[in-house]
């Protein structure tokens, strides 16, 4: 299962972890730093690693590599507010993101942008919903907490 995590930032300033400070100081400049910062885990390219990804609104900066620098990719992808998760969805071994509007789930297999590659409903919009390889097949697909 990947994880995501939420951090309220203090205006102006980035979280200190775990980004370095001259990666700090870079993304103050360029603006990936506000108020909200969402954080996502992921194999971006598919070499069995995983490294941070940081949205902000809609823009996603995607990282290869713990050293600092400029981000690997830099996308617009969904709405503020849009739920994101995380998941190798097409067995390529690259994790992407899908988008989350109550139960509409808008599916990325490439870290390109544009429109998502599938567009389903699923479940109901207050359910919980959990990312991970249920079947052994190698791809990701969605499971459902309903309380």
């Amino acid at each position: 299962m990947r994880s995501e995590g939420r951090d309220r930032a203090i205006a102006g300033h980035c979280p200190t972890e775990p980004t370095s400070r001259r990666w700090q100081r870079r993304a103050e400049r360029t603006g990936v730093c506000a108020s909200t910062v969402d954080y996502f885990v992921g194999d971006w390219d598919g070499d069995g690693r995983d490294f941070l990804a940081l949205r902000r609104g809609n823009k996603f900066y995607v990282c290869n590599t713990n050293a600092t620098g400029a981000p690997v990719w830099l996308a617009n992808d969904g709405r503020e507010g849009d739920e994101v998760l995380v998941g190798d969805w097409n067995g390529d071994r690259k994790d992407t993101f899908a988008v989350r509007r109550g139960f509409t789930y808008h599916v990325k297999n490439t870290m390109a942008g544009g429109n998502a590659d599938i567009v389903l409903n699923y479940g109901r919009a207050n359910d919980v919903i959990l990312v991970g390889d249920w079947d052994g097949n190698r791809s990701d697909t969605l499971g459902v907490v309903r309380h």
